[in-house]
């Protein structure tokens, strides 16, 4: 039998939310943070085969009837400490991105559905890169 997650609140998830409202208005300032929650699962870790750091939960109705929360943002809690505050300030911003403008439990699908190998090796949008090395003449190495 598989054991149940046990979670813990991540309070500063939502406190380097703040801090990025605050400082890119454009980019997230529509967002309501005190619809948000933040948990990290403290007796599991994040299995290899899960690329993905995060989940993002909504809350639809008739939950959202009676919770004042419209997201809930699942971490696991060894990745969430092992991060330095960069990342942590990259994920944070990258877990913003999945909630739309006055969200209300809905949630905003990921850009890109590419081979992670591409997107690593030739960046994002590589279709357009004026500057798009010649794989078959130039050597190119590969990020795995």
């Amino acid at each position: 039998m598989q054991k149940e997650c046990e979670y813990d609140e991540i309070v500063e998830f939502i406190d380097i939310a703040d801090k990025l409202v605050a400082k890119y208005p454009d980019e997230f300032g529509d967002i309501d943070l005190a619809t948000v929650a933040c948990v990290g699962i403290t007796n599991k870790t994040r299995s290899d085969k899960k690329k993905q750091f995060w989940d993002i939960k909504p809350v639809k109705q008739p939950l959202a009837r009676y919770c004042n929360k419209r997201y809930v943002v699942v971490f696991y809690m060894h990745d969430w400490d092992e991060w330095d505050d960069i990342r942590r300030a990259a994920i944070t911003a990258d877990v913003l991105c999945s909630i739309p403008p006055g969200g209300n439990g809905e949630v905003t699908a990921m850009d890109y559905k590419d081979h992670g190998i591409m997107l690593r090796t030739l960046g994002v949008d590589y279709m357009e890169n004026e500057q798009l090395p010649n794989i078959l003449d130039e050597d190119v190495e590969w990020s795995k």
